[in-house]
């Protein structure tokens, strides 16, 4: 079911599973703006603390947009802090670029992001067979 959408995301909530899954969707994410990309993020957390997932999986496959350091540490500090209290694991499958790739890693292996379980997929039913054995 979908729960909330930005012009660049789609977060869809599967309460049967405790399952939340955020979608990078336009294929134009190389022209997001950072604020475009906070927005998202934001909306994302806000579904974290209503719905309270065990549960997510992050879909960066479409996902053109690098997150430089300064942002990677906004992420971890205003996004990570509010899921590592709440979910349990994230997969993760990655974009086709090794730029964006590496910075989505980056993300994960900061300070807040290392209290929560989290791996990294090309395929999505790899990931939510690891989400939801």
């Amino acid at each position: 079911m979908k729960a909330s959408e930005t012009n660049f995301s789609i977060n869809k909530w599967y309460e049967e599973k405790s399952l939340l899954e955020f979608h990078w969707i336009n294929q134009e994410s190389q022209t997001m703006k950072l604020s475009d990309f906070e927005e998202a993020l934001l909306n994302y957390v806000d579904l974290v603390k209503k719905y309270q997932p065990s549960s997510v999986l992050v879909n960066a496959e479409t996902l053109s947009f690098a997150i430089v350091p300064e942002v990677q540490h906004w992420v971890d500090q205003s996004i990570n802090a509010v899921t590592n209290m709440i979910v349990k694991k994230m997969a993760v499958i990655l974009p086709q670029t090794l730029i964006e790739q590496l910075s989505i890693e980056q993300v994960l292996d900061e300070k807040e992001a290392k209290k929560f379980a989290s791996n990294f997929f090309s395929d999505y039913q790899e990931a939510i067979h690891w989400l939801i054995p």
